[in-house]
């Protein structure tokens, strides 16, 4: 009984990806990035609307809240003067 190990071959006697296998992978990650931003300027305008929409929204809630305390301050007014 011996104990030694079975040799393992280290990543560096591995030999790398060649050029064309390098330039195969760098089109399809450029043709990749071509369809993203494809669909960033498809998608660009309706973004834009929901955005308008969220602030139109939010300035709804602002002045709901706004006249929520106002409507209360004059209850509380009212209901002291009784």
């Amino acid at each position: 009984m011996t104990d030694e190990q079975p040799s393992r071959a280290s990543d560096d006697d591995q030999p790398g990806p060649t050029i064309k296998e390098v330039q195969a992978k760098l089109d399809e990650i450029a043709h990749r990035l071509e369809k993203v931003e494809r669909l960033i300027q498809r998608i660009g305008p309706d973004l834009e609307e929901v955005s308008q929409s969220a602030r139109a929204i939010r300035q709804g809630f602002v002045f709901y809240d706004g006249m929520v305390k106002l409507v209360s301050r004059f209850t509380r007014t009212e209901r002291l003067r009784a």
